[in-house]
């Protein structure tokens, strides 16, 4: 079989192949990760980004309307860089088909170079070597090859093909995919993906983890950009066209549906014979029933008030949130980092879990509930910037600043500097204090090692414990007392500095963290040394040096 026409509803069941196939090998695309700790999670983050695009679309044979919906989804459950990433590929090919009905290979051949294309301007310094590269190389490698009389079967086989040969080049692009022996986890998230589509493009069985309800949400398209945030009624309807009404056989759906267009959106109109099928989101039911009746009598009826929840769970917080000159949402892990945060005067605390994994849609929810006149908020991981930075361009606001904390400690370096008496103190002013705070700290860590790597010529072993500074591995050590004490020996100018703070993780006990409050106050006798539970994962040691 050849196809050489995809529409909505086929490109539907391919993408819930590739969320299938990327469910199946969700574990091992996170071991790609060349950094040593256990925070490889690219898969999981393609996984819950595709995953929120599939259950947020709906049914629709338009595969313009289709695509619009599936990226959407995605875009507001995009998480890590390479799920935002991931995200921009599927709305660069949402904003070329979005005039189709139904395309050809040709076309899916133009839109995935829109996709890529789209996901570049999306980064700020992309980086070649990454799944950038895979998507990129894997098309313009191939697309002189498709043509007028090329099926969707070809078209996919020398896509993957292609993405494939680009992945295997990535560690010669990349040092440090090289120095650990791995290939680009992104880009083998990609081509999963895609392999999952291709499954369901052949007629082929897709490794089954976990099945996507059509029922929970078939019918719920998305608000478009403009209607996010304003729910209304959801409204569908089964209405028998009356002879004593209308004229059945010339009965007009064209204007029937520019009716609808005028007062809803998100509008799925069907005729057949004398029944008319309409699914609509609307602020004016009544407008749109009384209309409807001038032509026959319902059969069936259905409406959900979308706002209740949604507002109730505004109203909530907003009654708590009183209006304010700044607001401040930062992203935590720890009920220690929590409570401090809290304490800093944080108005909206978002739980990033062991991973740090904030969503866009969180961030468009902590920006919904706030009444101030500007938003600072701090991302606390580097890998969430530019999920914080899609939820500020989906909701096109100046008044959202978001500064690029890269850890938990960044965070609290940079709120302790912020002016909390000036409640009217200007914004610049604010933001130029806390960055003053971020610039001034180094974030030292220790960690163990999951697995056997290397790191800037550091060989590392699983087991081990890792000495990371500001992101950087500089040591190694089988004992946890020397990974902290050679690895803090390794900061040229600590003895330059005032301030050593000694976050205690959940796997440190209090013993250890005795130990190390009293090795740092030996080693550094001129800065002031103290501690906090910040609870957090992974890195039980966690200090702060300003």
């Amino acid at each position: 079989m050849r196809t050489m026409k995809l529409d909505g509803i086929l490109f539907r069941n391919m993408c819930k192949g590739g969320l299938d196939a990327i469910l199946a090998v969700e574990k091992k695309v996170n071991s790609l990760n060349v950094f040593p700790v256990p925070d490889g999670d690219t898969g999981t983050n393609m996984k819950l980004t595709l995953e929120h695009g599939v259950n947020d679309s709906y049914l629709e044979e338009n595969i313009g309307a289709f695509s619009k919906t599936l990226a959407r989804g995605m875009l507001l459950g995009a998480r890590g860089n390479s799920g935002v990433i991931l995200s921009q590929l599927f709305k660069g090919i949402s904003k070329h088909l979005k005039n189709f009905d139904a395309i050809s290979a040709i076309d899916y051949k133009d839109a995935l170079i829109e996709a890529y294309t789209t996901a570049y301007n999306a980064v700020v310094n992309p980086t070649e070597g990454t799944i950038l590269t895979v998507s990129r190389l894997g098309i313009e490698n191939i697309k002189d090859r498709i043509t007028n009389s090329t099926s969707f079967e070809e078209l996919f086989e020398l896509y993957i093909a292609s993405m494939k040969d680009v992945l295997e080049e990535t560690p010669e692009m990349l040092p440090v995919l090289k120095e650990a022996g791995v290939l680009d986890s992104g880009g083998a998230g990609l081509i999963a993906i895609y392999e999952g589509m291709n499954a369901i493009l052949l007629g082929k069985e897709v490794p089954h983890v976990l099945s996507v309800s059509d029922k929970k949400k078939e019918n719920r398209p998305l608000f478009d950009e403009n209607s996010i945030l304003e729910y209304g009624y959801s409204l569908e309807f089964i209405l028998q066209l009356q002879k004593t009404k209308c004229d059945i056989d010339s009965f007009d759906l064209d204007s029937f549906i520019s009716f609808l267009k005028e007062h809803g959106e998100s509008i799925v109109a069907l005729k057949d014979e004398s029944i008319v099928k309409v699914h609509v989101h609307t602020m004016k039911p009544g407008d749109i029933l009384n209309y409807a009746q001038n032509y026959g009598e319902f059969v069936s009826l259905k409406m959900d008030n979308m706002s209740i929840e949604h507002n109730e769970v505004i109203k909530e917080a907003k009654e708590k949130l009183p209006h304010k000159h700044i607001a401040y949402v930062i992203v935590a892990q720890g009920e220690g980092f929590k409570e401090l945060y809290k304490d800093f005067g944080c108005d909206v605390i978002l739980d990033g879990g062991k991973t740090m994994n904030t969503s866009a849609e969180e961030f468009l929810n902590a920006f919904d509930i706030i009444d101030a006149d500007e938003i600072i908020v701090l991302p606390n991981n580097k890998n969430i910037h530019l999920a914080a930075e899609q939820a500020k361009n989906i909701k096109d606001k100046d008044h959202i600043h978001i500064l690029h904390t890269n850890s938990l400690v960044e965070g609290y370096f940079a709120l302790s500097l912020m002016d909390t008496v000036d409640e009217n103190i200007d914004t610049n002013q604010q933001l130029e204090n806390m960055i003053s705070g971020i610039k001034s700290v180094h974030t030292f860590g220790v960690t163990m090692a999951v697995k056997d790597s290397s790191y800037n010529g550091i060989k590392i072993q699983r087991g081990e414990f890792i000495s990371v500074l500001d992101g950087n591995i500089i040591y190694t050590s089988k004992e946890k007392k020397l990974a902290v004490e050679e690895g803090l020996k390794l900061i040229s100018d600590i003895r330059d500095k005032e301030i050593i703070i000694l976050f205690k993780g959940k796997n440190l006990d209090d013993d250890e963290a005795d130990d190390i409050v009293s090795v740092l106050e030996e080693n550094y006798p001129n800065a002031q040394v103290g501690r906090i539970d910040g609870d957090q994962d992974t890195y039980g040691v966690l200090i702060g040096i300003s």
